[in-house]
């Protein structure tokens, strides 16, 4: 388990229990909650100390908490989230329909940008607005909102 795995997994711990403490009702039902709560925290605060010492302890509940998978499709939902925000910009500015499909990172690079690819439909765009110009503007628009080079953006003409 990594340091940053198991911060994840101490927050989430403290996110949830906090969660259910706010739901709760007071009462036994809530002191309740709040015992279970604390000993989750706890056991996610000392996950990594049996690996340190040597031992093969495993406390599962953490571990799924701090999953790779929901990290990587935590990076790809943002990914496309900010995709679509820069489709949407595109349409305001005049450039019409765009399909947008941002290429992120692996490992260190997680989550991002290193690559945009834009597809524009030429017969969507306002009056006077070539193909041309559209790419130019594009493309340098795109590297400035991903933080990417200008050569990695690709426009394609639909």
């Amino acid at each position: 388990m990594s340091i940053s795995g198991w911060v994840i997994g101490v927050t989430a711990a403290i996110t949830v229990g906090t969660l259910a403490d706010i739901v709760m009702a007071d009462g036994s039902t809530k002191k309740f909650v709040k015992g279970v709560s604390a000993l989750i925290v706890f056991a996610a605060l000392i996950a990594p100390i049996p690996k340190l010492l040597g031992g093969d302890i495993s406390f599962d509940i953490v571990e799924e908490m701090a999953d790779e998978d929901y990290l990587q499709d935590l990076d790809r939902n943002y990914a496309e989230s900010r995709a679509d925000l820069f489709a949407e910009s595109l349409k305001r500015d005049g450039f019409g329909e765009a399909v947008v499909s941002l290429h992120t990172g692996a490992g260190d690079e997680s989550g991002k940008a290193v690559a945009a690819v834009i597809t524009l439909s030429p017969e969507t765009f306002d009056e006077g607005v070539s193909l041309e110009e559209a790419e130019i503007s594009v493309r340098k628009k795109a590297a400035v909102y991903f933080s990417i080079p200008e050569n990695m953006v690709i426009i394609v003409g639909a």
